[in-house]
Parts: C-alpha cells; sequence; structure tokens
C-alpha cells in the first residue's frame, strides 16, 4: 500500500484510519464531556464543508428542481450543536471551561438570522438590517478569530479535570 502524498494534496479520506476516526468524531457529536484533539475540529469542518453541498445536490437530484433556501438554513442549523459540543471539548482539552464554546453564537447566529430574514423578507429585509446589525458583525469577526485560536491552540499534555489526553488514546 502507498502512504499518501502530504505535499500533493491528498483528499483526507485517502489517510488510513481516516474513517474509523470520523466515526469516532461522529458519535461524539452531541456530548459535552471529555476532550477533543485539534485533529477532531479539521475532521468535522472538512466533513462538514462536503456534506453540506453533497445533501443539497442529492435533494436536489430527487427533488428534480432547485431546493430553496429554507434547506441550506436548516442543514447550517443542524451543524451548530455538533460543533458547539466539540468546541466545548477543545477547550476542555486545554483545560478550559466549555461555557467558552457560547464565543462563537455571534459567528453562527447573524448569518442564520440574515437567512432567515432573507427567506422571509427577501433583499429588502437583509438591507434594512444591515444597519442594525454591522456592530454585530464586528464582534462576530472577534468571536470567529478566537474561535479558530481556540481550535489551533495545543491542549494540556497528560490528564486534567476533564479527562485523559486524547492524543495518548490515538
Amino acid at each position: 500500500m502507498t502512504k499518501p502524498d502530504l505535499a500533493g494534496g491528498t483528499l483526507p479520506f485517502a489517510y488510513p484510519g481516516f474513517v474509523p476516526t470520523l466515526g469516532g468524531v461522529l458519535r461524539r457529536s452531541f456530548t459535552i464531556r471529555g476532550r477533543a484533539r485539534r485533529t477532531d475540529v479539521v475532521i468535522y469542518a472538512v466533513t462538514a464543508l462536503w456534506l453540506v453541498p453533497l445533501a443539497l445536490s442529492l435533494g436536489e437530484a430527487v427533488a428534480g428542481r432547485d431546493l430553496p433556501r429554507q434547506a441550506d438554513l436548516a442543514i447550517g442549523a443542524l451543524l451548530t450543536l455538533p460543533f458547539l459540543t466539540l468546541l466545548a471539548r477543545r477547550c476542555h482539552d486545554s483545560g478550559r471551561s466549555g461555557a467558552l464554546a457560547w464565543l462563537a453564537l455571534p459567528g453562527l447566529a447573524l448569518p442564520l438570522v440574515r437567512g432567515i430574514a432573507g427567506v422571509l423578507g427577501g433583499i429588502e429585509a437583509n438591507l434594512s438590517l444591515d444597519p442594525l446589525l454591522w456592530p454585530l458583525d464586528w464582534l462576530a469577526i472577534l468571536t470567529n478569530l478566537a474561535v479558530v485560536a481556540l481550535c489551533l491552540l495545543p491542549g494540556s499534555a497528560g490528564s486534567n479535570a476533564h479527562g485523559e489526553d486524547p492524543r495518548a488514546a490515538g
């Protein structure tokens, strides 16, 4: 068996162990207990980025027409809860409180609010919301940067109050 070329941009699912690791990430999608590796965040993000367009494409193939914007919003909303629990476990990995996962809320909620406004009231509704929401856009940008930093920072080595080191477990 040949090893994937890391520099050549091999697709993530071509790496040995990707599918079992993905299974573990999905199994822990709705629990905030324990710790999560940075790899878990990457696997969730890559899977979500492939899953949403795939689900919409399959839905359009079955329905035989373009799916409404509501389907895109529903899928995005469904992916929010597992992301928040994963983020809480990332906080735990570095010995922090999982309550810091709430930092992600402005960055997750604002696009949802704008999407719902667009579905219900069209572009006019979005344009009327912009003067009210632009200060929150800056908050969302800052919190999104904090979330990215939190996801990229290494966890604490060894066990902590939230459990064993997930890197040691394999």
